[in-house]
């Protein structure tokens, strides 16, 4: 059983790095993550020959190995992308510049008219 869990493990930097052949060679953002799913799949059936693992155990431990290889590299593409923006400003409303004295708008009453209506 050790075996096994040693060959998932190395199966997700392997699928990640499929995915990223396959997004290289045109196949669109969308669509890595089904690839990811579907090539942990594939694994886990070539699993299944040396484990002698039933179908329905080797598909569930594939979707796993997919969707675990497209966890991690969501995860490192985010620590990347927060690790080199650390130095940018937070992206945010800019803040608004005090108006000058006197800019702003006056209000004046306006006077209401005579009442001319009689009884």
């Amino acid at each position: 059983m050790q075996q096994q869990l040693l060959y998932g493990v190395a199966v997700v930097p392997a699928v990640i790095g499929l995915t990223q052949i396959a997004k290289t060679a045109g196949l669109p953002g969308q669509l890595a993550p089904i690839l990811a799913v579907l090539l942990g799949i594939l694994a886990g059936l070539g699993e299944m020959y040396g484990a002698q693992w039933p179908i329905i155990q080797t598909i569930i431990v594939g979707i796993g190995l997919g969707l675990s290889s497209v966890g991690l590299y969501s995860a490192g593409n985010t620590a990347y992308t927060h690790i080199t923006s650390k130095n940018d400003p937070a992206p945010g409303p800019t803040p608004m510049a005090p108006a000058p004295p006197g800019a702003g708008i006056t209000l004046t009453p306006t006077p209401t008219p005579p009442d001319n209506t009689t009884k």
